[in-house]
């Protein structure tokens, strides 16, 4: 029924879909139920348009993100965040990972909580930032990299956790098959990140994707990395800055 852009005659679709789609949302509603609900947002955001989908949607989203099903939630994000733009993205995302954060804290917190359970929100925490690294839109992209240095500014954060899904989703973001702008982008993440992760991480994970670097043919992709340098060097000493250079 919805084949573009809301037109006039579709808004009584509309005006009936979203008071449904907030009731079937509910915590009270069955798991499944909730679950459908929010395949169903990501399936219809870029036919409702970005006015709905912000003033229906977004203020559901970081409620459903400590919810059990978070993986549905995650792949309606990707949809959904193309459509509501970079300022509500960064609520979405900023407000997912605070939520999350307070939620696991709580978790950690609190006695007789089984280790795994806890470990399962924590591993959460960094998906939807994570994810967003490659994301075709470069203010999305650096929202989420001003979340991870959130994130590891947080003394509540594990950097295990981070460190397991933000290192391979980095050197998917360097390969040579992606665009230069998103080069250029996540090698100043690394500077950003280095001084947090340390010095093993830096060097095992980061230090070996750097010649290549240098080298890009790209000139923005080369000047970042030469603005990265100062940061990473002081992290992984003399030996593998001499490596490096």
């Amino acid at each position: 029924m919805l084949s573009g852009p809301v037109a006039p005659g579709q808004y009584n679709l509309v005006s009936q879909l979203c008071p449904m789609v907030r009731k079937c949302l509910r915590k009270e509603e069955t798991y499944d139920l909730r679950m459908d609900t929010v395949m169903l947002i990501g399936r219809v955001a870029s036919f409702l348009g970005q006015e709905v989908c912000v003033s229906e949607f977004v203020p559901q989203l970081p409620a459903l993100a400590s919810d059990a099903m978070f993986h549905s939630f995650a792949i309606c994000c990707k949809d959904l965040c193309s459509i509501i733009g970079p300022a509500s993205t960064e609520e979405v995302i900023v407000s997912t990972v605070m939520n999350l954060i307070e939620r696991n804290s709580q978790f950690r917190d609190a006695p007789n909580i089984e280790t795994t359970f806890s470990q399962e929100n924590e591993d959460r925490i960094y998906e939807i930032p994570v994810k967003m690294l490659n994301n075709f839109n470069q203010q999305v992209r650096r929202i989420s990299h001003n979340t991870i240095v959130m994130l590891l500014e947080d003394p509540k954060s594990s950097i295990n956790s981070l460190v397991s899904q933000l290192c391979p989703m980095v050197r998917k973001c360097l390969g040579k098959e992606e665009t230069y702008d998103l080069r250029m982008d996540t090698v100043m993440l690394i500077g950003r990140v280095a001084s947090f992760l340390g010095q093993e991480v830096c060097v095992s994970e980061f230090v070996p994707q750097l010649p290549a670097l240098a080298s890009d043919a790209m000139f923005h992709v080369r000047k970042s990395f030469a603005i990265c340098c100062k940061d990473l060097c002081s992290v992984i000493g003399p030996a593998s800055t001499e490596e490096v250079i």
